[in-house]
This record gives C-alpha cells, structure tokens and sequence, in this order.
C-alpha cells in the first residue's frame, strides 16, 4: 500500500486509481485472513503464534487500508468545482490519515513478529522466507 500512498501524497496517481489499490490489497487481505481461519497448526512448532502474528498483521493491515481510503476520501487531490489543486493533500493532524499511520504501525510490528518466527522454520523446511514488506 506503500505504492498507493506515496501515489496520492506525490499526486501521481489519481483518487480513483489510489482508491482502488487501496480495495485491491484489503482485498487481499481479507481472502488470507478467510484461509488462515480454517488452517490446522497443530505439529508446526509455534503454529499458534504465527497464524495469531499473521491475523493481527492482516487485520490491522485492512484497517489502516480503510483509513486510508477515507483519508484519500476526505482530502481528494483537486476540489474540482473550483479547480484549486491540493497537493500535497493534509497528512498530519487529518484523523483519517493519523489513523491510518497508526494503524500501519501496528500491522508492522505484526508483520515482523510473524517474519520473526516463520523464517527460521522456512529455512529448516526448506520453504520461502518472507520480509515485513512481502506481507
């Protein structure tokens, strides 16, 4: 979502284009969340924390997407019935984007806990290794 973010505060990307990059990865989201609920650990050394890493991780991820979307939502790039372009759009101190940020935060430190337990049995299993950023 870095992508998104730096699209609309850089004004390379549209609203519409940012909007739906935003969907796009809650949607994502959402669909591993789906799989993790039904997913058995039982025998994967520390199975129980890495899929509750990977939940948090998920959810505050979906959560700081949805901030952002109303950020994005509440701060368009161009008041368009006046034509006065606001770019870059208010960050700090806007409730939408702070959230978000916030949000984010927290989806990071999950995503690097999970990072923290997943890799060394990936190594020994023989299966990809993951970075906070491939989450």
């Amino acid at each position: 979502m870095v992508e998104a973010v730096a699209g609309h505060t850089n004004c390379t990307l549209t609203d519409s284009d940012v909007l739906a990059l935003l969907q796009d990865g809650a949607t994502t989201r959402s669909s591993i969340l789906a799989t993790l609920q039904g997913l058995s650990v039982a025998g994967v050394p520390n199975g129980t924390q890495l899929v509750d890493a990977l939940e948090r991780a998920m959810r505050y991820s979906i959560d700081a997407d949805e901030a952002y979307q109303q950020w994005v939502l509440n701060t368009p790039q161009y008041s368009y019935g006046s034509g006065i372009a606001y770019c870059p759009p208010p960050q700090n101190g806007e409730y939408s984007f702070d959230r978000a940020q916030a949000l984010s935060e927290s989806a990071s430190s999950a995503k690097q806990e999970f990072v923290a337990i997943w890799n060394p049995l990936a190594v020994e299993l023989g299966l990809r290794v993951f970075s906070e950023e491939d989450l």
